[in-house]
């Protein structure tokens, strides 16, 4: 009996030569007594809350304590307090919120409104009640003062203490250690941090009056960023796709995440710079895990990588008529733990990210995991394969869950018709799927897949070749 390899580190549609195997719509959980020493986990489903507006649901925004936690969400042109529509603002596909002091401010369409006490107000003013404002690309908050980045410019504006409708036209600074506009701006550790296409600058509150942000000297990253939308805070760190199409996270210097199939993917959805700037990246936590979701709508894929293990998989959802999940409906999250919101990209739809949810709203979201046997020559029988998984999963609704099981003999570039098993009914717990009389394998080896539509837990520790008894 042999081991069969299965792993994440560098899934996707395996390239001849190269060992790479996949893991879709599920996640890795370290397990030390299990036969592999790790577990592939079903990512968790969405279950439906509400569906507000026609969406697509483009920013979303919460945080314990602000605004009583309070879900605010732009679903189209509209802004909502969890079900309740406040107002319109201009439409765009990258608005941006803040909140402090009992102010929400909202960067959409270049234009600024700010959310308080009830009401929603658009800001074109300075404080001088006269002086128009610029078209803004974002805005965060930091020690009570608003930062908003002039659109397709190095120039920033920052507010009043504690209130965002009061800029004076004179309180404004420059990110000019490299001469491209700011791109993003976000808040880390009490830093406020200007993303460029070529660098990213480190500024800190220095207190002033007229001046409160001041360059860090020496901090700068001699790394950009290729999209607003990539740009994430998580784990105590920034993620973001850098001007080279890979992912980094920040630190003494930026760390690149990514491997060579995930910089591939971002490259496929970079044929022009607009496609790239359709992305869309945010933070989800899934029972201790902290995970950074990248959706890429131009080429209908979505990816997850996981801070904890460091290993990425796909995130997709199964559509009509489509064989394979592709992107993932979650385009924007906010919240954390048993209280994370997704929102839908093609709809208004405001779901509930449940661990105790096996489909996608009633739909199944299909997971696969794959592994490989890797031969230098020779050959060897494939007498039978194993799956070790937790079995005996069926249900009422689902009685004997099916799993299926295909295999390739060239590194992945042809697959055999997918064959059935079943994980067990309830209670049989000592049921393994089993596929028998499965020819040859021989150099390079066998690529298996083996996925699961039905809405039950598939959580997978390993596999075996040629067990003597079964």
């Amino acid at each position: 009996m042999s081991a069969l390899q299965l792993t994440a580190a560098n899934y996707g549609r395996p390239r001849v030569g190269l060992p790479t195997t996949r893991m879709v719509n599920a996640y890795v959980e370290k397990t030390d007594e299990g036969p592999t020493g790790a577990a592939r986990i079903p990512r968790p489903g969405l279950t439906l809350q509400y569906t507000i507006g026609s969406g697509p649901i483009l920013r979303q925004y919460q945080k314990p304590g602000v605004f009583g936690g309070s879900l605010f969400s732009i679903s189209g042109g509209n802004l909502y307090k969890d079900q309740t529509l406040v107002g319109s603002v201009a439409y765009s596909q990258s608005p941006r919120m803040a909140a402090a002091n009992g102010s929400l401010a909202i960067v959409s369409g270049g234009g600024l409104y700010v959310y308080s006490a009830g009401v929603l107000t658009a800001v074109q003013f300075f404080d001088d009640g006269v002086s128009r404002l610029p078209s803004f690309s974002g805005v965060a908050v930091l020690y009570n003062i608003f930062i908003f980045p002039v659109a397709g410019s190095t120039e920033f504006f920052f507010s009043a203490v504690g209130d965002p409708t009061k800029i004076n036209a004179a309180n404004f600074s420059n990110a000019q250690t490299s001469p491209d506009p700011i791109i993003e701006v976000q808040v880390l550790a009490e830093e406020l941090l200007f993303f460029k296409s070529t660098a990213i600058e480190f500024w800190d509150y220095n207190g002033a009056l007229t001046a409160p942000f001041a360059l860090s000297t020496g901090r700068t990253y001699a790394r950009g960023c290729a999209a607003q939308g990539s740009v994430v805070q998580l784990d105590n760190a920034m993620f973001w796709v850098g001007q080279d199409y890979s992912v980094y996270r920040s630190g003494a210097v930026p760390t690149k995440i990514s491997t060579p199939v995930i910089d591939d993917r971002i490259r496929a959805a970079s044929t022009g710079v607009t496609l790239l700037n359709q992305m869309t990246a945010y933070a989800v936590e899934v029972e201790g895990h902290v995970f950074y979701v990248m959706n890429l709508p131009a080429i209908g894929e979505s990816y997850a990588y996981d801070c904890q293990t460091q290993l990425w998989a796909q995130w997709g959802t199964l559509t009509a008529f489509s064989p394979e999940p592709g992107l993932f409906e979650a385009q924007t999250c906010a919240g954390q733990g048993s209280q994370t919101w997704l929102g839908s990209g093609s709809s208004g739809k405001v779901y509930l990210l449940d661990v105790n949810n096996a489909t996608d709203n009633g739909a199944s979201k299909r997971v696969v995991v794959s592994g490989y046997k890797w031969t230098g020559g020779g050959m060897m029988r494939c007498n039978n394969i194993s799956l070790h998984c937790v079995r005996g999963v069926g249900n009422a609704a689902v009685p004997n869950p099916v799993v299926e099981m295909r295999f390739s003999d060239d590194g992945g570039r042809t697959f055999s018709s997918w064959f059935q098993s079943i994980l067990g009914p309830q209670g049989a717990y000592d049921y393994k799927a089993v596929w028998r009389s499965l020819g040859l394998i021989q150099q390079p080896g066998r690529l298996f897949e083996f996925a699961v539509s039905d809405p039950v837990n598939f959580t997978v520790e390993g596999a075996s070749i040629n067990e003597a008894r079964i």
